[in-house]
């Protein structure tokens, strides 16, 4: 898992895990899902998919 996403996810307090190529996120809430997959797609460019407070990177 690249570094610089784990830390954008661990500072919007959520947790992951890497399965498969995806990294599968959760939340406590899709307020802060929907910060967090901005954060990612801004700075990092992956493709992002949120589903509620669950994020997931392609």
């Amino acid at each position: 898992m690249n570094d610089l996403i784990a830390e954008l996810i661990h500072s919007s307090k959520g947790y992951c895990y890497e399965t498969a190529g995806v990294i599968i996120c959760f939340f406590n809430d899709a307020e802060q899902a929907r910060c967090c997959a901005n954060k990612i797609t801004v700075t990092v460019g992956k493709t992002v998919e949120v589903c509620g407070s669950q994020v997931s990177i392609f």
